[in-house]
């Protein structure tokens, strides 16, 4: 149920505010990792991961939902994932191709949402992996544990890309 009235205007910029705020502090975020000030690095993470769950909450709460702050949301989602690994990539942590896979995920998801971002619930899985993965790799930078998330990076992305693909032909055998 919204708190305020249908005609209030202001508060369909409220949660689409708190996600450009993730936008502009990601490159603190960067600069934190990429200086080994983990600790400050990890309570900005943690913060910033509040901020994605907050803004979704305030556009329920707020009934301010919109296409374009569905995909700001994800646009944020994916500069802080790709900022995170691409620390990881300069460091020797995570190799390269990560980056290019973690990109070619999300041009896939936008590629295949029409006018606004399709629900795809591995596909938001997939996104809290990744963020899970860097809260790990920030709190226990073990060689083994990076390999093991790796590993786990790709299955999930094997997973996710497959379960998108058997949507679409269900939607499509839909159709017909």
């Amino acid at each position: 149920m919204p708190i305020f009235a249908k005609d209030e205007r202001w508060q369909l910029y409220v949660p689409s505010g708190v996600t450009v705020a993730r936008i502009i502090l990601t490159p603190l975020f960067l600069d934190l990792l990429l200086a080994n000030r983990l600790l400050a690095a990890t309570g900005l993470f943690v913060l910033l991961g509040f901020s994605d769950m907050l803004d979704g909450y305030l556009a329920r709460r707020l009934n301010a939902e919109t296409s374009f702050g569905a995909y700001l949301d994800v646009a944020a989602d994916f500069l802080l994932v790709f900022s995170a690994f691409f620390a990881f990539v300069i460091k020797g942590v995570y190799p390269y191709w990560l980056l290019l896979l973690i990109s070619a995920m999300f041009l896939q998801f936008v590629l295949s949402s029409s006018s606004k971002p399709t629900f795809d619930p591995l596909g938001k899985y997939y996104g809290a992996f990744l963020f899970i993965a860097i809260g790990l790799t920030l709190m226990l930078p073990d060689l083994a544990l990076t390999y093991a998330l790796l590993l786990i990076i790709l299955a999930v992305t094997l997973v996710s890309l497959t379960s998108r693909w058997l949507y679409f032909l269900r939607q499509r055998r839909n159709l017909n």
